[in-house]
C-alpha cells in the first residue's frame, strides 16, 4: 500500500533575525549543518527556508526537536537545482521505519517570511 506524509512550516524572518543576532549566530550553528551554513552565506532568508524545511520534515516524520537533532535533516541544493533533503541518523531510521523512500521539498520566502513544504512517499510492507 502506498503512503504519503506531508509537512509544512513557516518562519517569521524578523523573529529569526532577532534570535540569531542575540545568539551571535550560535543559533544557526545549532540548527544548520556546516554545508548549510556555507550555502546560506549569512542570508537570513536562506536560513529561514532551511529552518522551515527541517521543521516540515519533522512533521512528516511525526517527530519533533525532542526526538531529532536538526543536523540529521540536511537541505542540499546545487546551483540552479531544486533543494533536496538528506536524512541522517535517527531521521533516516525513522523514515525507513515509516517506509518513506522518496522526498520532495519546496521552499520560498518573502522579505518577512520563509515557508517550506515536504511530501514523503513510500510503501508499507506487511
Amino acid at each position: 500500500m502506498m503512503i504519503i506524509r506531508t509537512g509544512i512550516d513557516m518562519v517569521d524572518l524578523s523573529v529569526l533575525r532577532r534570535r540569531v543576532e542575540r545568539s551571535e549566530n550560535d543559533l544557526l550553528a545549532a540548527f544548520l549543518t556546516q554545508q548549510e551554513l556555507e550555502s546560506v552565506g549569512g542570508r537570513i532568508d536562506r536560513a529561514g527556508t532551511r529552518w522551515a524545511a527541517k521543521e516540515a520534515t519533522m512533521k512528516a516524520l511525526g517527530w519533533g526537536l525532542d526526538k531529532l537533532d536538526p543536523h540529521q535533516i540536511e537541505v542540499h541544493s546545487d546551483d540552479g537545482e531544486a533543494p533536496q533533503l538528506r536524512l541522517h541518523g535517527d531521521a533516516g531510521k525513522r523514515a525507513a521505519v515509516l517506509g518513506l523512500t522518496q522526498w520532495t521539498l519546496s521552499v520560498s520566502h518573502t522579505d518577512n517570511e520563509a515557508i517550506a513544504s515536504v511530501v514523503a512517499i513510500g510503501e508499507v510492507h506487511d
